[in-house]
């Protein structure tokens, strides 16, 4: 039922594991001593074994997650997957050029933060329900990227990820 797919190294069973304190990973089934293969898992969302999918561009093992408020997505478990990366990335940090990426903290919730974390601190609030599509052109004020929020019974929310745009308080007092 943990069944996650065949290991790259050794070729024994990947499998979903987890720590008492919630903490997800996927590992390998064998000996840790002569197969220490892991990957890590976004600490939020419901996750399922989905062992049919293979990653079309590292043909590594794929996991399906479920966001809060969200449909189910298929995730690349190897964190140097080119595909993996991409799901996440948003725009571009302003402070030191790096990738912005959609991470979620311990508790569950999602937020832009540099991927030059901890040298660069750069992080900006999301909302926290519904899809969101980041194929938007930066903010014309001030060049921080744009997303829509779709919820289910209620219209697209266009906003900048900045709370300090006045274009995105403009969008709040239209959401409000």
């Amino acid at each position: 039922q943990h069944f996650v797919g065949p290991c790259p190294k050794c070729g024994g069973a990947l499998r979903l594991a987890r720590s008492p304190k919630g903490a997800r990973w996927v590992q390998c089934s064998n000996n840790p001593a002569t197969c220490p293969v892991t990957y890590s898992l976004p600490a939020a969302g419901f996750i399922e074994p989905a062992p049919e999918f293979l990653c079309a561009t590292c043909k590594t093992p794929r996991v399906k997650i479920v966001f809060r408020g969200q449909r189910p997505d298929l995730y690349c478990i190897n964190p140097e997957c080119p595909e993996h990366h991409k799901a996440f990335r948003i725009g571009t940090c302003p402070s030191c050029g790096s990738p912005l990426q959609i991470r979620y903290s311990f508790r569950g919730n999602r937020f832009v933060g540099c991927s030059g974390y901890p040298t660069c601190r750069v992080s900006y609030p999301l909302p926290q329900r519904g899809k969101l599509e980041k194929d938007q052109p930066p903010c014309p004020v001030c060049r921080a990227p744009v997303v829509t929020a779709i919820e289910a019974g209620r219209p697209p929310w266009t906003l900048c990820i900045n709370p300090e745009c006045p274009t995105r308080k403009e969008a709040d007092a239209k959401r409000a």
